[in-house]
């Protein structure tokens, strides 16, 4: 979901277009889970594509001597920092002015733990006992986000320490795809919830990006023979159609990640390394509209399940013409928060000043919620007694603001 560095020479126009492909799965299984009912994977595909872009450009700097965790990090908070800030400040305001209080209470918890990225543990904590439904969390997608920041911590350390000591990179790699994708297949079908939101067992579809990234990066110099184009063509082919099938065939019922996380991690593979080379591939890619939906795919993602979340608040069945304005509506969000906030951000001249300009926001956000925490969700608001009126009245409350506690796949 991360933007790709502004390298000139490294730019791909083909990854903008899959992040456009990820996005679209994303949002139409949000949108509308009953017909795309295995979108989901579309958070497999930014894994990959996400671990491919972030270790392609350690690896640069790396052989070049020019990697520094300072500027890493740096670089990643004024990409990811920015529209996040605008999508938790706008969520918690729509809270307290439609939510109850003790709903404004839960998702103020999850403000916290998105600022401290942690939310996929809060979720995992919940499961069971939460009273909202996971249609109804505003910030529930944001599970995502923690586990490529918990792979942010961890990964440049390990890349690091392995070049100093001048280790093999690609065995490296490949062992510690095997041991997490081993912790999966060992807790899903006992734990699927726990597989679905811990980082442990989901680093590995990061890693597979890691693994081509090496191969572009040190096996460029061997110079392959490349296939007769025909065969890229299928590859990209097959690909594509392997992700459509999944998208319109697998449930939520399956215990995922699993193995079925392995058909949008090897197609999401097979589209990078057929790259350019495909005919197909280029032609696709080269549409300007996929380019920035792929462009605003981080903001797109950010906006558009909260916004869907709050439309089930205040309507718990609404219609195909009410959704489909809503993502509309997230669209036209996105690509304002791109233009007017991601663009600017990235092209300040003085960039060490956007650090503190940064946190204090984040700071002041996460001693709001622990404020409306311990105050139990302001219940004074004039509003609140009216809704909780309202919700009382509805003969079937788990269909629409109260559930069980079961969890769906995000």
């Amino acid at each position: 979901m991360i933007r790709e560095p502004n390298h000139a020479s490294t730019y791909r126009r083909d990854i903008d277009g899959m992040r456009a492909i990820a996005v679209t799965l994303v949002v139409l299984y949000h949108g509308f889970p009953d017909t795309f009912t295995g979108g989901y994977i579309g958070v497999d595909v930014f894994f990959v594509i996400f671990g491919f872009l972030i270790t392609k450009l350690i690896f640069q700097e790396l052989e070049s001597n020019t990697f520094n965790f300072k500027n890493f990090y740096t670089r990643r908070i004024r990409r990811i920092f920015p529209a996040l800030i605008i999508v938790l400040y706008c969520t918690f305001f729509l809270g307290y002015a439609t939510m109850t209080a003790e709903e404004l209470k839960n998702l103020t918890g999850h403000v916290k733990s998105a600022v401290t990225f942690l939310s996929n543990f809060q979720l995992r904590k919940e499961i069971g006992y939460f009273e909202n439904s996971a249609e109804f969390k505003p910030l529930l997608h944001l599970w995502s986000l923690a586990i490529e920041e918990q792979f942010y911590i961890l990964w440049p350390t390990i890349l690091y320490v392995a070049f100093r000591l001048e280790s093999t990179f690609h065995k490296l790699i490949l062992a510690l795809i095997i041991l997490s994708f081993a912790a999966n297949l060992s807790v899903v079908n006992h734990n699927p919830s726990k597989a679905f939101f811990y980082p442990h067992t989901r680093f590995w579809e990061l890693m597979v990006g890691g693994i081509i990234a090496w191969g572009e990066v040190f096996s460029s110099k061997v110079q392959p023979k490349e296939l007769p184009r025909i065969f890229y063509n299928l590859f990209f082919c097959l690909a594509i159609a392997s992700l459509l099938s999944a998208t319109f065939t697998l449930k939520r019922s399956v215990d995922y990640p699993g193995w079925w996380a392995l058909i949008p991690v090897i197609s999401t593979m097979t589209l990078i390394l057929t790259g350019t080379k495909s005919t197909f591939s280029n032609r696709v890619f080269e549409n300007r509209y996929i380019i920035v939906l792929g462009l605003i795919s981080y903001p797109l993602y950010l906006w558009h399940w909260p916004i869907l979340a709050f439309l089930r608040l205040l309507s718990p069945k609404p219609s195909f013409t009410l959704i489909a304005a809503s993502l509309t509506v997230a669209i036209i969000l996105a690509f304002a928060t791109w233009k007017l906030v991601e663009i600017p951000c990235r092209q300040l001249t003085k960039p060490r000043f956007i650090l503190p300009i940064l946190a204090l926001p984040l700071l002041a956000l996460f001693a709001l919620g622990d404020f409306t925490e311990r105050k139990e969700g302001f219940k004074g608001r004039t509003h609140v007694a009216d809704l909780e009126l309202e919700i009382e009245s509805i003969k079937e409350p788990k269909e629409t603001r109260v559930s069980d506690g079961s969890c769906q796949q995000f």
